[in-house]
């Protein structure tokens, strides 16, 4: 009984697996573009490729009301059953946004896993120093800590202010959405 029990799991997991390796993640990420342009988000000039479990695009532009906000070379996403993981490597802001924050962003991801299904852990790195925190989806509150330069911080100071210093020289910031 329990060998059919456990022969019958493993099934559903190589076949949910299955199902994602072969969906066209291509054609669902176009069909999310265009969900997005309701939003007045537009991703223009990228190159998408579809993989067994990942789609990646390479420069892409980003632009929010007409308005440019960041060029990135590299977008990915991980999926599989257990683990999903965005990353975006590296990305520019543009020149209007920059006067706000800092321009340049080496590396920021996003992991979920079902073992948390509540969580969405983020991480980053950047002109701007480093940064980590979560994604509540349940109490929906994002939390991150940001360990800046002292330079940052002065540059920047309108955007530290709104976040609370931390003992260990890290700023810590709260949003609910």
């Amino acid at each position: 009984m329990v060998k059919r029990l456990f022969a019958g799991a493993v099934w559903v997991v190589v076949t949910l697996m299955l199902i994602i390796a072969f969906l066209p993640k291509k054609e669902l990420y176009y069909f999310g573009e265009q969900w997005l342009l309701d939003y007045r988000v537009n991703i223009n000039n990228e190159m998408a490729n579809d993989y067994a479990f990942a789609l990646r695009l390479k420069n892409a532009d980003l632009v929010y009301d007409r308005v440019p906000i960041a060029k990135i070379d590299n977008m990915s996403l991980l999926t599989t059953f257990f683990y999903s993981r965005f990353d975006v490597a590296p990305f520019v802001f543009s020149d209007e946004l920059s006067v706000l924050l800092p321009a340049r962003v080496d590396q920021l991801s996003a992991s979920h896993t079902i073992f948390v299904p509540h969580l969405i852990f983020v991480s980053g790195e950047g002109e701007f120093g480093a940064f980590e925190g979560t994604i509540d989806l349940f109490n929906r509150v994002i939390t991150t800590t940001v360990t800046a330069p002292r330079e940052i911080v002065e540059r920047y100071a309108q955007v530290f202010a709104m976040m609370t210093k931390l003992e260990d020289g890290g700023y810590a910031y709260e949003f609910n959405f």
